[in-house]
């Protein structure tokens, strides 16, 4: 386990405040939290110092979609049908017409994977029709 610079001090706080050098109150202040979590000192007897990190760290995401659903969804968006859809139309398709529902930026990153194939061609820095970029057009 490797402690971030922020926990670091969070723990250093506590450790003053379990060996009475300060007040509970002004460890709370100096972490940013309420007077009332002082459970974080009594976490600290089992704990040791975990009691700092979240305890998500490291973990997936129980939200997170399954391997075959994102599969799925790849293979749906790969059809010329869906090419050149963003993800906000193609969110709206899925939930139309395949009954997926996916927020439009969960789609976004799915579709910003370099693995699945979907990525959208580079957007031109300028606009050809333009006279003014009509000269700086690289040719």
């Amino acid at each position: 386990m490797t402690l971030t610079q922020k926990e670091r001090d969070r723990l250093d706080c506590l450790t003053q405040a379990q060996r009475r050098q300060i007040m509970q109150r002004q460890a709370a202040d100096r972490i940013g939290v309420s007077e009332r979590w002082g459970t974080l000192l009594k976490r600290m007897k089992t704990e040791k110092d975990r009691v700092v990190v979240h305890k998500l760290r490291g973990r997936c995401s129980h939200r997170r979609r399954s391997a075959e659903q994102r599969e799925r969804i790849v293979k749906i968006l790969s059809d010329p049908v869906y090419a050149g859809y963003g993800p906000t139309l193609a969110s709206e398709r899925l939930k139309e017409k395949h009954q997926i529902t996916i927020g439009r930026e969960a789609l976004r990153q799915l579709m910003a994977r370099p693995d699945c194939g979907l990525q959208r061609r580079a957007l031109f820095a300028y606009r050809a029709n333009s006279a003014r970029n009509e000269r700086r057009a690289v040719k």
